[in-house]
């Protein structure tokens, strides 16, 4: 390849020697007639030509000779040329074809009328008004282009033109590329000039060399981040006139873009913060802490902020920043007079506010999910669905989940039947005939999507989901189609048909961002695009939007959560039990006016979701967030029925288990959200908490020995070991970073610890508690493996088993996972007698029992009633003491959820008159 001198000195040399060089008008090259020269560079020489086939005006590339005379090189070229070819956005030129005649070999592209933004800049710098349309088109190309992988590296005002109706069209995209032999970021194909009809040979060297970023500079390889510097250099040059990094000399200018900042005095003093920002976070050296995505520049450039004491976009409200009241009376006079132009003329007085409450029949309470709201409101806002559960007469025992559908104006729900096992998380259809959630259906417990219809019907499964409590939201678009999220880590939004089949991924976590889940979705009108949730691995949130057809998004509000669109242009959200309203405009998709809070107190869990639910004509459904945890206490349950309270106070205890020795009690306790572990020791009433405040813990099991315990960490992503005592660090033994591992046994030898892995399926492992921790399968088949726990000589293992259909108990050796047999069909939380010559488990109302030979683990005779349980028992495990008792949680309150749904009526009159309220201000 000819060196960066030698590039410049041929392209001076046949410059200064036109007239022998240069096509003359009248030539041909194949089809098309050359009118004009247009200009040279290092990406070849430009003429204007016409097309004498179809009539019209093009401009013809001819490539240098170092491609031209390189077969290797010119292939290379051919291959770029066609990726370019795929471009179509309306700010970048067009490349019809490459074009081959008598040896000549030429790019045949769109002819853009017009001058360069270098000529525009030459006059003086371009007013505000002016430069930020155009800044914004130029992004829109690159974002265009970037979604495609295809990066320019030579962004630069004379490779923008600017046609007489404003529209602007970026030129050469992603020809340095295709130039450069290596196909990489040649440093010498990177300087290669671009000369025009207007400047001289040494500036327009220079101001090549002025729009590379640092990477570029140093020849190292670059993505679309060195785009975005380019972009920086363009903006701040359009504002002050004056190029961001200049000097006398190629050299001279290298250096300034390795080591000085830009005169920030230059731009005009009415330039807003908000662009002033973008600028500087376009220009940051290390490309790490660069803007990463173009896309993000266009919120800024779409909607910029009035000045420069304005912040740069609408965030959550703080104290003492506010948009000045004579702006946003302006804006809303603004507004009010397009509204009375676009409102029809038989308009009717606004409906009044009205709230009611729709109360539980007696004995009911809603379903409270930590992830994922149970409740939903149609879009014409005349009908809710929600899930419910049942508490018997006593208000002790609780039903499985149903699906209850309810008419706004009627006295009672109505249950929708055979909707598989424990349906929840629903939503309604586009048009409200349907009702779309997550159940378990058929032999497995897998669950899935699953939709049927609101009137009544067969339920239909859509697609599977990776674990029982999967779904993240879904929204169903008025194009037929259902976009999800689920729970798996780094996991991103799905989009599938609404009449099921493969998902398709259109977002994935961003993770070098901290992006750890995109959930909640809300499928825009018309398609336009799509709200979402971030959670991030901090444990913060933030709302984002992807554009329709995208494969990036941007974040409109940096702490949010659960974004809902209202069809008259506002969008509301979640932030830390309030909701709160801002303008949003659908066409442009950016936040328009300064959050105002509309509605405090909804029931929201501390990952962000909230039970709330908007209807697209403004009806507002919500939980107020005055409910509280069921509490509970701990029992010993005697043979005989009888019961002994242990000496704790009444909580919300999640999990019991009694230690080998009988003495102690681990207790999973839950506090505002965080299930936090600890131990009752029996002998002193001694309580110690086991895991830091932070560390959430819902399953485990104690060691052998009694002196350690197993947990799953919500935090870490792992399995642990700790000492009961809480007094030294975890351990941890395994981990994944796709759904969760439950803890339910440790090995009598203190060798192997059981779980379950809940992801892809629920089945069961073992793990060794030796480094490095090997993992084995303790069960086979295909069906969920849960509940496992180990004999007291080590043989046998038990767990329940869904192969076949309804959940049952099975034994095996516990060192072969090809072989098992039934012992209990329908049993659940099976437990070994302490003599291992039996299997205790929970039957119903009961516990039963069955004799099990300890040398063939074989069942012997049939199962007996041992007890019958309180019928106030709220047990996840049944567990039996040395002595004989069982271990227990009874519910010493009817509290198992809140039992009322608050409707707002006509809700969108608050929104608009609190916005125009804050606007006033």
């Amino acid at each position: 390849m000819l060196s960066f001198t030698a590039q410049v000195g041929y392209h001076l040399r046949h410059r200064a020697a036109e007239d022998s060089t240069l096509l003359k008008p009248g030539a041909r090259l194949g089809s098309y007639e050359i009118d004009s020269p247009i200009g040279a560079g290092g990406m070849g020489e430009v003429y204007k030509a016409t097309d004498t086939n179809l009539k019209r005006s093009v401009a013809i590339k001819v490539l240098p000779a170092a491609v031209a005379d390189d077969i290797e090189r010119l292939a290379r070229f051919q291959r770029e040329a066609e990726v370019l070819a795929a471009l179509n956005h309306p700010n970048i030129a067009a490349i019809y074809r490459l074009e081959r005649s008598e040896g000549t070999t030429a790019l045949v592209m769109e002819l853009v009328e017009g001058e360069d933004l270098s000529a525009v800049i030459a006059r003086g710098p371009v007013p505000l008004v002016d430069a930020l349309p155009m800044a914004r088109q130029i992004a829109d190309a690159l974002d265009s282009a970037h979604e495609q992988a295809i990066v320019h590296r030579d962004l630069k005002p004379a490779n923008i033109k600017v046609r007489p109706d404003g529209a602007v069209k970026v030129l050469d995209f992603g020809l340095a590329k295709a130039i450069d032999p290596a196909g990489g970021s040649s440093v010498d194909a990177m300087k290669s000039p671009t000369v025009t009809a207007r400047a001289t040979e040494m500036g327009i060297i220079v101001g090549t060399a002025a729009y590379m970023s640092p990477e570029q500079a140093r020849g190292k390889a670059v993505d679309k981040r060195a785009d975005i510097w380019a972009f920086g250099c363009v903006l701040y040059e359009m504002l002050s006139g004056r190029r961001a990094f200049g000097g006398e000399s190629v050299s001279d200018t290298l250096s300034a873009v390795l080591r000085d900042p830009p005169d920030w005095g230059a731009l005009p003093p009415s330039t807003p913060m908000g662009i002033r920002h973008l600028i500087e976070r376009c220009l940051e050296r290390d490309p790490k802490l660069r803007l990463r995505d173009i896309g993000d520049a266009r919120l800024e450039l779409a909607v910029p902020s009035a000045g420069p004491d304005d912040p740069s976009h609408p965030r959550t409200p703080q104290r003492g920043r506010r948009i000045g009241r004579a702006g946003w009376i302006a804006l809303a006079a603004l507004a009010g007079a397009i509204a009375v132009a676009a409102w029809p003329r038989s308009v009717q007085p606004a409906a009044d506010v009205a709230r009611l409450t729709l109360a539980q029949t007696s004995g009911a309470s809603l379903v409270i999910g930590d992830a994922t709201p149970d409740l939903s409101i149609s879009r014409d806002g005349r009908r809710i669905i929600y899930a419910s559960r049942r508490l018997d007469p006593e208000g002790a025992r609780v039903s499985a989940t149903q699906l209850l559908s309810r008419r706004v104006d009627a006295f009672e729900p109505v249950a929708l039947p055979n909707l598989g096992q424990n349906p929840h998380a629903p939503f309604f259809s586009h048009d409200g005939a349907w009702v779309v959630f997550q159940t378990s259906v058929g032999d497995q417990l897998a669950p899935v999507l699953a939709k049927a219809p609101i009137a009544g019907g067969s339920l239909t499964a859509l697609c599977p989901l990776a674990r029982l409590d999967d779904l993240r939201g879904a929204s169903w678009d008025d194009e037929g189609h259902i976009v999800f999220a689920t729970a798996r880590r780094w996991a991103g939004l799905f989009q599938v048909s609404a009449n099921g089949g493969t998902p398709v991924v259109l977002t994935t976590p961003d993770r070098s961002r901290g992006e750890l889940l995109h959930v909640w979705p809300d499928v825009l009108p018309g398609g336009a695009g799509t709200l979402f949730t971030i959670m991030r691995e901090d444990g913060n949130l933030a709302i984002a939007v992807l554009p329709r057809g995208a494969t990036t998004w941007r974040v409109l509000v940096p702490d949010g959560s659960m974004p809902r669109y209202l069809a008259d242009g506002h969008l509301v959200y979640i932030v830390r039990g309030v909701l709160y309203g801002t303008g949003f405009d659908l066409r442009t998709l950016t936040v328009t006016t300064p959050p105002v809070a509309l509605v405090d107190g909804i029931l929201t869990k501390d990952t962000g979701a909230a039970d709330y639910s908007v209807a697209a004509n403004g009806t507002l459904a919500y939980v107020a967030a005055e409910h509280r945890d069921a509490l509970s206490r701990v029992v010993w349950l005697h043979r005989d029925g009888t019961t002994d309270a242990l000496p704790l106070e009444p909580k919300p205890y999640r999990a019991a288990h009694v230690s080998p020795d009988g003495h102690r009690i681990a207790l999973s306790i839950l506090d505002h959200g965080v299930s936090g572990l600890w131990v009752f020791d029996t002998t002193n009433d001694g309580f110690t908490r086991v895991t830091p405040r932070e560390e959430s813990v819902d399953d485990f099991a104690w060691s052998p020995d009694g002196r350690r315990l197993v947990f799953w960490s919500n935090a870490q992503k792992g399995l642990f070991t700790i000492a009961a005592d809480g007094g030294d660090r975890s351990e941890k033994l395994a981990g994944t970073d796709s759904g969760r591992f439950y803890p339910t046994a440790w090995s009598p030898d203190g060798r192997t610890i059981a779980y379950i892995q809940e992801y892809p399926t629920l089945s069961l492992f073992g793990v060794s508690t030796a480094p490095p921790h090997a993992v084995r399968p303790l069960a086979s088949g295909v069906g969920a493996q849960v509940e496992a726990t180990f004999s007291p000589n080590g043989k046998w293992i038990t767990h329940i088993d869904f192969e076949g259909g309804t959940p049952e108990i099975v034994v095996g050796p516990a060192g072969d996972a090809t072989r098992s047999w039934p012992i209990a069909p329908s049993g659940r939380h099976p437990t070994w007698t302490a003599d291992g010559r039996g299997v205790q488990y929970l039957d119903g109302p009961s516990i039963s029992r069955i004799a099990i030979n300890p040398d063939s683990g074989m069942p012997v005779g049939r199962p007996v009633k041992v007890v019958d349980l309180p019928r106030t028992s709220r047990n996840r495990s049944i567990e039996m003491s040395t002595d004989g008792r069982f271990l227990i949680l009874e519910r010493v309150d009817e509290a198992a959820g809140p039992s009322e749904i608050r409707v707002v009526l006509n809700w969108i009159q608050t929104v608009r008159t609190k916005l125009a309220g804050e606007a006033e201000k």
